[in-house]
């Protein structure tokens, strides 16, 4: 016997689970908003566990001396705010644009602070910030897209004039590190941003 395909909306459906705010038992369809805040979160929590593992690497695997109490706040702010995010996503009716924005403001301003105690715009892993600029042009409107690109110019900016010294003489490593951020930063890029115009084209 024939089994019909699964519909676009019973789809969407298992990818949102009960949406909060829908009558008990009754499953909604989440908006653009809701899936890409899932995916947002999803991607954050890669974030927080590469720069988690990179520090770790950094400073126990290749014996770089590292201020690991501000870099471990950092990452500790991004962490608990992700907590926060994905508690109030199951709870929340609707989300706004703006809330997705503000969230990745956050996540430039964490991606600056880490940067300026591991050596600034020498650190390879600057390349994030396209990571950032890349997923903004697909979950948010064109306004917070440039917003995001200014915040980033300008951050770098800061790290330019100011940041502290990575002590790490070797050219070589600067060059594999660079490899490896380029590596990081594609694969988010193509991995989260396919996933989620996926997502957005199933609605």
């Amino acid at each position: 016997m024939h089994r019909a395909m699964p519909s676009r909306s019973s789809r969407l459906r298992r990818f949102a689970g009960l949406v909060p705010g829908a009558p008990d038992g009754v499953h909604a369809i989440p908006d653009r908003n809701q899936v890409n805040a899932a995916w947002l979160l999803r991607l954050r929590w890669a974030q927080v566990a590469g720069q988690a593992s990179t520090i770790l690497a950094v400073r126990w695997l290749l014996d770089v001396e590292l201020p690991m109490l501000a870099l471990g706040v950092i990452v500790a702010i991004g962490l608990l705010s992700n907590v926060v995010g994905a508690l109030y996503l199951r709870r929340a009716p609707a989300i706004q644009e703006w809330l997705l924005a503000t969230v990745m403001v956050l996540d430039v301003t964490l991606l600056t602070a880490l940067l300026f105690y591991t050596g600034g715009p020498l650190n390879p892993f600057s390349f994030l910030y396209l990571v950032q600029i890349a997923l903004a042009t697909v979950i948010v409107h064109a306004q917070w897209t440039w917003t995001l690109v200014g915040l980033a110019l300008g951050s770098f900016g800061v790290l330019l004039i100011d940041h502290h010294p990575l002590p790490m003489d070797s050219a070589r490593v600067h060059q594999e590190g660079m490899w490896v951020a380029l590596g990081v930063a594609s694969g988010f890029i193509v991995h989260f941003l396919l996933r989620i115009t996926a997502s957005l084209a199933a609605g």
